[in-house]
This record gives C-alpha cells, sequence and structure tokens, in this order.
C-alpha cells in the first residue's frame, strides 16, 4: 500500500482495480489477503506474553461482568419470584451506584498506592462472589425455589448484597 505523510493508505501502486465499480473493496484479491495476514502476524509478533495474559485477564473480566449482570434478570424472576418492576429496580440501583463509586475510587487512587487499592477492592469482589455462591444447591431437594430457611442458602438479601 501507498501511504502519504499523514499515513492514510490508499493501495497498490499501479493498481487501481482493487475496488470494484461501486466502490466496494474486492476481497478475492490474493494480494489483499496476503497484506492481511502479513498485518496478523506483526501484532501477533509484537505482543509480548504479559500483554497477552493481561488482554485475556480483561477479557475474562468483562465476560464474567456481563454474565452476572445478564444472568440477574433471570435469577432472581425463576429463582425468587420477582416481577419485572423489582428486577428493573435492582439493575436501576445497581447503574446508579456504579458511576458514584467509580468516582470515589478515583479520588482515593490519589491518596493510596493502586496496589493497596487493588487489595481492598479484589477483597470487596471476592466478598461479593462468595456471597452468591449457594452451597445447597449441591443438595437435592424437594422445592421448586431455593432452599429457603436455610442459613446457607442465598436468598433475596443475600442476592443483593452480592450483586
Amino acid at each position: 500500500d501507498i501511504c502519504n505523510a499523514s499515513l492514510k493508505c490508499t493501495g497498490s501502486p499501479g493498481r487501481a482495480g482493487t475496488a470494484s465499480d461501486d466502490g466496494s473493496l474486492d476481497v478475492d484479491d490474493p494480494d489483499r489477503r496476503e497484506s492481511f495476514c502479513q498485518q496478523l502476524r506483526f501484532v501477533s509478533n509484537q505482543i509480548t506474553l504479559p500483554v497477552r495474559i493481561c488482554m485475556f485477564l480483561l477479557f475474562s473480566k468483562m465476560f464474567t461482568v456481563e454474565s452476572v449482570i445478564s444472568a440477574g434478570s433471570m435469577v432472581t424472576k425463576n429463582r425468587y419470584g420477582w416481577a419485572v418492576q423489582q428486577v428493573g429496580t435492582l439493575g436501576t440501583i445497581v447503574g446508579c451506584l456504579t458511576i458514584p463509586i467509580s468516582i470515589f475510587i478515583g479520588w482515593v487512587s490519589q491518596y493510596r498506592e493502586d496496589r493497596v487499592l487493588m487489595i481492598w477492592l479484589m477483597s470487596f469482589a471476592a466478598l461479593g462472589m462468595g456471597l452468591l455462591i449457594d452451597v445447597t444447591d449441591f443438595v437435592s431437594t424437594e422445592t421448586d425455589t431455593y432452599n429457603e430457611g436455610h442459613p446457607l442458602a442465598v436468598g433475596p438479601y443475600r442476592y443483593i448484597a452480592g450483586y
């Protein structure tokens, strides 16, 4: 590809036919496919192991958070019999708490070391995840819902605290 000073690529020299008449790119062009594969190889070679690990952990975190939030409505409706309004209220409260908590963490990070702050945040996250684990589900019971009344069962209040 030919790139000008602003790094905008305009195509290969002498190859005016890389785009069709309607302006779409010719995806069957073997030069373009080879160039794309070369770019992927170049990027793959430049990413170090620590960067790959960080990218995997970031993806895992985002996937987990989205899974918990997405499953919230199904869990509360099916397990606890909540109405749609109650599920919506929980989502609204969690959403409204997100920004003030983020602002508070940003403010605290100016006065505390990052590693200390991360230890505290990871501890709170582990506590919340621990509250969501219902060990009574591993024991067979004859109820249609959760093991209501059992001290180790995750009831609605414990679910909200862990959510």
